[in-house]
Order: C-alpha cells, then sequence, then structure tokens
C-alpha cells in the first residue's frame, strides 16, 4: 500500500555501546563530519547531538553557558 509520502526513518543513536571518551579534538572532528554527512543528505529534515553535561562524560556541546570546541565545531557546520 502506498500513502503518497516519503518513508520516515528515525537514526536515535549510533555507538559502540561501550562508554569512550576521546579527546575534544577528535570528538570535535566526529561531530563536525557528522553533522556535515547528515547536511548532505536530502531525507535528513533535522538532527540533534544528545550528550551528558561535560562535567560528567565530555562528550557535551557546553561548558556551562559557553559552547567548547565540540559545541563551536557542531555550531559551525550550521
Amino acid at each position: 500500500m502506498r500513502l503518497g509520502s516519503p518513508a520516515v526513518a528515525y537514526l536515535i543513536d549510533w555507538s559502540t555501546g561501550r562508554a569512550r571518551y576521546p579527546t575534544q579534538a577528535l570528538l570535535a572532528s566526529f561531530a563536525r563530519r557528522s553533522a556535515e554527512m547528515m547536511n548532505a543528505h536530502s531525507a535528513v529534515e533535522r538532527y540533534a547531538w544528545f550528550a551528558l553535561p561535560t562535567d560528567r562524560s565530555g562528550t557535551g556541546l557546553y561548558n556551562g553557558p559557553t559552547p567548547n570546541e565540540v559545541g563551536r565545531a557542531y555550531r559551525d557546520v550550521g
């Protein structure tokens, strides 16, 4: 049965399933390249970065109200 609308898919999470905390430079590169990849696909309407606060895991985008290296890389992609 065809409904006339494109299929919708949700990419909820991608990880290895094990906690790993890379350097800020490596994480910034991953954030930038991931956002660029998402932006390049016309089927992707929106995406978001979800991570625990940097004071707990080091994978967040901000230190308090100030974007860290990862946050700046993610924001700069647009």
